[in-house]
């Protein structure tokens, strides 16, 4: 007998042909149904029954898939209902123009009055330069972090050889801390006297001596307390080798009191220590002066606020590059966002026009499978039936029922809920695709709309270099017009 037929790997029918035979067998020989029967009989029914409950079971999958696509239909329907109010509420591409000029009519008084500010810094700057006979630019300010650096690495090095001896009568930690303190006031009186020396330089006469007194006294200072640290080395040196031992405290204040006094002799050309450490100790302390010296001296420009005049300068400039940099960014946000909307539009649209060929795709691929599952199971119907009373016939020994020679009914399965679910999700897919070939003409205009946009960024990029051209040159008028009045801050 041939196999139960299959659809999709699954069985249609749960009952087999053979186990149909064999009913119709039995059947006959109890010459069932009865030769005057005008209607099928129960078995008939059963397979009419069994036929619908089949068709109802197969059926499921495919409308279960119908409900979801008419979910997802509705989802697509938002989204083109919201896509036509979008486009119509773009802005238009001649407002990135008029807008940039808007923006740059309120930002053209603050830029002229930041040039004019810088250009009057130029003028004061140039004036500088030519009193000072200055060609060259201005050193830049260091960064404290560094000229702390080139300070304490001598600073260390003084504190680190200074501390053991510093130390008698008061402990090693102590000591470190006067040696640190001594080296500390070197320092900063080195410092102070490259910073201030710096007047040397300056173009007035009183500077020039301000500058050189700075040097000559930081000078003289650094070199007595540096001979009187030395010379009190050399005397508790021979004091300690005389006493074989820690000196005394009242000892050790008189032989401090006798450096400080003898500090002096070394300007008189007599050098009051003898001894090979005090002497390392004075020439540490004096290279140690000239490093921090050094250090302030070149911590800016050695020209006195030649520095603070080219920074003012720069500051002036960078703030009219940030007025005409923020008229550029408006320029590229403005521009960037109205490509983005009009791509985000773009990106919708197509994933619309995507969805729709596919929904209608999948609407008809749901259709075609109800209308093939129902012809499918009335034909296996109907080979059941003509199977049934062939073997009916076959075995009885009276005559068949006079319906047995007619046609089997076809038995109407279809739903009218599934087909006018089915109908609407066709209707509803082929409108979608209609309103999106519609909406095609726009997504065109969208694209023509970018390509306008980038052409008016890159043109409207040079109105922006002709504007900042028109406010420096408004500036200069202005500022010609000036008497000159030295700096303005």
């Amino acid at each position: 007998m041939p196999r139960p037929i299959q659809e999709d790997g699954e069985f249609i029918w749960l009952i087999t042909q053979d186990e149909v035979a064999e009913k119709a067998r039995e059947d006959g020989a109890n010459l069932v149904p009865p030769s005057d029967a005008a209607n099928p009989g129960a078995y008939e029914q059963y397979l009419t029954t069994t036929t619908e409950s089949e068709f109802a079971r197969k059926k499921k999958p495919i409308l279960e898939k119908a409900r979801k696509l008419g979910d997802e239909l509705k989802r697509t329907g938002v989204t083109l209902d919201a896509l036509n109010p979008k486009v119509l509420a773009l802005s238009p591409v001649d407002h990135l123009d008029v807008n940039l000029r808007a923006d740059a009519e309120q930002a053209r008084p603050d830029a002229v009055s930041l040039i004019i500010k810088k250009l009057r810094a130029e003028a004061f700057l140039n004036h500088f330069r030519h009193e000072n006979n200055l060609l060259r630019p201005a050193e830049r300010r260091k960064k404290p972090l560094d000229v702390a650096a080139i300070i304490l690495l001598f600073l260390l090095i003084e504190t680190v050889m200074n501390a053991w001896f510093y130390s008698a009568g008061v402990g090693l930690l102590a000591g470190a801390m006067f040696a640190l303190l001594f080296s500390i006031v070197t320092a900063l009186i080195g410092f102070f006297t490259g910073y201030l020396g710096r007047y040397r330089n300056a173009p007035l006469f009183w500077e020039k001596v301000f500058g050189w007194l700075a040097i000559l006294v930081g000078s003289v200072v650094a070199i007595y307390l540096s001979s009187v640290t030395a010379t009190f080395r050399a005397l508790m040196e021979v004091a300690r080798n005389q006493e074989a031992g820690p000196v005394a405290s009242t000892l050790s204040t008189t032989m401090f009191q006798q450096a400080v006094s003898q500090g002096w002799d070394i300007f008189f050309l007599h050098v009051p220590f003898q001894e090979m450490h005090a002497m390392l100790l004075f020439a540490i302390a004096i290279f140690a002066f000239i490093n921090a010296a050094v250090a302030g001296y070149t911590c800016i420009d050695p020209v006195p606020n030649y520095t603070k005049y080219s920074e003012r300068v720069d500051e002036d400039e960078r703030a009219v590059n940030a007025s005409i940099r923020k008229l550029r960014e408006d320029l590229a946000l403005a521009a960037e966002r109205l490509t983005n909307e009009r791509r985000s539009i773009l990106t919708e649209a197509q994933g619309l026009a995507t969805n729709s060929g596919r929904h209608l795709n999948d609407v008809k691929e749901y259709n075609d499978a109800y209308q093939r599952l129902e012809r499918s199971v009335n034909n296996t119907h109907e080979q059941y039936i003509a199977l049934y009373r062939d073997e009916n016939t076959h075995i009885r020994t009276t005559q068949p029922p006079g319906y047995f020679k007619r046609e089997v009914e076809y038995v109407e399965l279809c739903d009218p809920h599934d087909i006018k679910l089915l109908t609407e999700l066709q209707s509803t897919a082929t409108s979608q695709e209609e309103q999106t070939k519609k909406l095609a003409s726009e997504f065109g205009k969208l694209n023509e709309d970018i390509q306008q946009i980038n052409t008016s960024r890159a043109n409207l990029a040079q109105l922006v270099t002709q504007l900042t051209d028109e406010w420096r040159k408004e500036a200069e008028d202005r500022i010609g017009a000036e008497p000159w009045a030295g700096p303005r801050n």
